[in-house]
């Protein structure tokens, strides 16, 4: 009985720190059968590198690496970025819109690229072009479908990879990178799409901290 507690408590909390929940209540936490909120998993850049490089490699296609590179960087939910069309990316605004339809609080937002972000959807631009030239998305199929599956782009090694941290992983990295560089927690709630900065002052310990937790990369 007490395992199952836990599992439902990890699922509340996981329903509030993934979906943007503060005000959803774990009457289980009183018991002292979970650990408290949710730890916040990230990967420092060297990481990152890493990562990218292995799914650069292995993987069949390269849309798998551009599609890390531009969740690191960007700090974009997997569906956001899946199912974005060439329409409303702007390279020489340096970036992309998200209309209120594309985004988990139905609010419009501009998501800004940095150099290596706009990098990385210059070199999606390219294998695009070369493998499904008349579709409208960003990361496309070959048939001119938006993908909805990284797996497919992957072989073994790159899932290995891959699967090593997940993409709310990707999502944490971005904003422990953003409040590690001293921006302010306001802008990464903004930038994350938070509906409160209560859900962003999770990253606030960080503002002191250069190193990166245990993340073994040895067999990417």
């Amino acid at each position: 009985m007490k395992r199952k507690l836990k599992l439902f408590s990890a699922a509340i909390n996981f329903v509030r720190l993934e979906h943007d929940k503060p005000e959803l209540v774990n009457p289980l936490q009183q018991l002292e059968l979970a650990s408290g909120e949710p730890r916040v998993r990230w990967i420092s850049r060297v990481q990152a590198r890493v990562l990218i490089a292995s799914a650069s490699v292995h993987a069949t296609r390269l849309h798998l690496a551009n599609f890390l590179r531009l969740a690191l960087y960007t700090g974009c939910r997997k569906s956001e970025l899946l199912k974005l069309d060439w329409s409303r990316v702007d390279f020489d605004r340096r970036c992309f819109r998200l209309d209120a339809v594309h985004t988990r609080s139905a609010r419009q937002r501009l998501v800004p690229l940095n150099k290596l972000a706009l990098l990385a959807l210059r070199d999606q631009q390219a294998e695009a072009d070369e493998h499904s030239p008349s579709s409208p998305w960003v990361f496309a199929s070959e048939s001119g479908t938006h993908v909805t599956t990284l797996q497919r782009a992957s072989k073994r090694r790159a899932l290995v990879a891959v699967s090593k941290i997940s993409v709310f992983t990707t999502w944490h990295t971005f904003a422990s990178w953003l409040v590690m560089d001293g921006v302010s927690l306001y802008i990464v709630r903004d930038l994350l799409d938070h509906s409160s900065i209560t859900v962003a002052e999770r990253y606030a310990h960080l503002s002191a901290k250069r190193g990166a937790p245990p993340f073994s990369v040895s067999s990417l």
